[in-house]
């Protein structure tokens, strides 16, 4: 009984430096990378800050969260991911240790839906 502890200790220590190898891997992917939000798609912010994102040129609608709606904010194309993450960490509360693979994720979705599109970082 006490091996199966220490292998299930022993496997949380090694989870958590994978975990910890993705999140450095995904914060050096997103550091220099700028999104910018289609200027034609509109944001109607709900109440509980939660939005609704309609699209004029396709008529589609897409619902976002309060977290989604914080990112959305962000997506100027002055401010790279990273730093839209470090934002949420200030201005959320209770934020998800891997908010950085949620934002990746969100940021994914709304390029491939063409909501946004990534420019060359400034300099």
């Amino acid at each position: 009984m006490v091996k199966e502890s220490r292998g299930w200790i022993g496997d949380q220590r090694l989870n958590r430096r994978i975990f910890e190898t993705i999140r450095v891997r995904i914060m050096d992917d997103l550091s220099e990378k700028r999104t910018v939000a289609n200027p034609s798609i509109v944001l109607r912010e709900e109440f509980d800050n939660w939005a609704i994102l309609f699209d004029p040129d396709t008529g589609n609608t897409f619902g976002l969260n309060p977290i989604g709606v914080l990112i959305w904010k962000h997506l100027d194309g002055r401010r790279t991911i990273g730093e839209i993450i470090d934002r949420i960490r200030e201005e959320a509360e209770n934020v998800s240790p891997d908010v950085a693979s949620h934002v990746s994720e969100f940021i994914s979705n709304v390029s491939r839906l063409g909501l946004v599109r990534n420019i060359e970082p400034q300099g």
